[in-house]
């Protein structure tokens, strides 16, 4: 049970540095989390993986790097308390204090603003629908919002073709302006 949190650690760990590659060092990160890995071990033979996957199982739905710093902008926080609820224990210390220190700067390089976008969408919730006002501004972005939902329906070949045809247009105006 154990194992998989501090194996989604490591994975998690991993991606991070993967997307923003100067925070996490691998290697150190590595023989941290194993020296996490062997301590819960330890203290708990118990083998039940009755839990499993925590945190990795939600990758597989969240696939574009985008998606991912918004998810990694959830998942960190939570790995940063998991690690200040560990008992301190002094062998520990160091391997603890070094993987709060690569989450904490990837969060503050990478992923805050992904969590401030996060944040932004629950303010969404709080929207009052049933003012008159709020109604009114809606409604004058609602067209807005229907283009952009149509321009995500389409398929991505057919942007390509669209933006290739509105460059070949500009490029045929300013050919005839010059002559």
């Amino acid at each position: 049970m154990r194992q998989y949190r501090l194996l989604s650690l490591f994975v998690i760990i991993y991606w991070v540095g993967h997307i923003h590659g100067s925070s996490v060092n691998i290697r150190e990160a590595s023989t941290a989390t194993e020296e996490l890995r062997k301590h819960f071990n330890k203290i708990n033979q118990d083998d039940d993986d009755s839990t499993g996957l925590i945190f990795l199982k939600l990758f597989d739905s969240w696939k574009e790097e985008g998606e991912k710093k918004i998810l990694l902008s959830q998942i960190v926080p939570v790995y940063l308390k998991m690690l200040d609820a560990i008992p301190k224990i002094p062998e520990l210390q160091a391997s603890i204090k070094n993987l709060k220190m690569m989450l904490h700067t990837s969060f503050e390089d990478l992923l805050k603003q992904s969590d401030q976008k996060l944040r932004g969408l629950h303010e969404l919730k709080k929207i009052q629908v049933g003012d008159v006002k709020t109604q009114h501004a809606a409604i004058k972005e609602l067209f807005m919002i229907l283009r952009e939902l149509s321009v995500m329906e389409q398929p991505k070949n057919h942007v390509v073709k669209k933006r290739k045809l509105d460059f070949q247009q500009r490029n045929r105006k300013r050919r005839n302006r010059l002559f």
